[in-house]
């Protein structure tokens, strides 16, 4: 029973009559992580989600784009997905990317950048800074970018 149920077998008679063989495979651990790289972390500051729509006028005229940004530390993690509500995938424009404080140069960072009308995924903030998109809508009739967030980040002042 032992050997079958917890795969412990202190005789060895459930090796040699077969028996360990039914508690399935053997456990085998792994080490993927490294200091420089873990697998888990945990943060200082607090989890959170918002959802943030961003009104966006026609093209060429003033509010066409607009950069939206959050405040990350080095190692902070966001999860995200954005929607540009009724656009057409070859008329909007998207850079997703990173930039550190000066210190004494600005380090910048490109994840991304294209057109599409939705996009999905997650960042791992490279450096303490500011991460984030610029939105640009080049279709003739205004649109909304839905941008959802979850993770360690926090939201640009409005004062």
């Amino acid at each position: 029973m032992l050997p079958a149920e917890f795969r412990y077998d202190p005789t060895g008679l459930g090796k040699a009559t077969g028996l360990l063989n039914l508690s399935g495979p053997a456990e085998v651990r792994e080490t993927v992580a490294t200091v420089e790289n873990p697998m888990a972390r945990e943060y200082a500051r607090p989890w959170r989600t918002d959802t943030i729509e961003i009104p966006l006028t026609a093209a060429p005229a003033a509010g066409y784009d607009l950069e939206y940004k959050l405040r990350m530390q080095a190692g902070d993690t966001l999860v995200y997905s954005w929607t540009a509500v009724d656009a057409s995938a070859d008329e909007f424009y998207f850079d997703f990317h990173s930039e550190s404080a000066p210190a004494p140069e600005v380090k910048v960072a490109s994840h991304r950048q294209g057109t599409a009308s939705t996009a999905n995924g997650s960042l791992t903030a490279p450096f303490d800074g500011i991460h984030g998109w610029y939105f640009e809508n080049q279709a003739t009739k205004p649109v909304v970018v839905r941008l959802t967030l979850a993770g360690f980040y926090e939201l640009p002042r409005t004062d």
